[in-house]
């Protein structure tokens, strides 16, 4: 299975990287940058807040919201998330997400970018 984690610099990203690896899973971490450009994924994605708070929107399920450190949100098939930052300008945010895409799919691309055929 292939794992991103975003904002994966701190400990808990650091440990949970480590046993991910050694369970045989390839890994992909990134730190959450402050304003991303809105994005597409191949597939679905989970997504949990593993510590600070995350400001997301997505084009299907709603406004923008704040999500704090245990909580989660879901990225359906298709959609558009046009808003996926950390909440604040001086506390670090990391997610761990979940895609659930064809093997070898581009996970991320950006939302104007055609979405490649099967």
């Amino acid at each position: 299975m292939k794992i991103l984690i975003t904002g994966a610099g701190g400990q808990i990203g650091h440990d949970l990287i480590g046993a991910l690896v050694a369970a045989g899973h390839q890994v992909v971490s990134t730190d959450l940058a402050p304003r991303p450009p809105s994005h597409a994924h191949a597939g679905s994605v989970f997504a949990y807040v593993l510590s600070g708070k995350v400001r997301s929107e997505n084009s299907v399920t709603g406004p923008a919201r704040v999500y704090e450190a245990g909580e989660g949100f879901f990225e359906p098939p298709g959609s558009t998330h046009t808003i996926s930052e950390n909440a604040s300008d001086t506390e670090p945010a990391s997610l761990l997400a979940i895609f659930v895409a064809d093997d070898g799919a581009q996970l991320t691309r950006g939302a104007a970018d055609k979405q490649p055929d099967k």
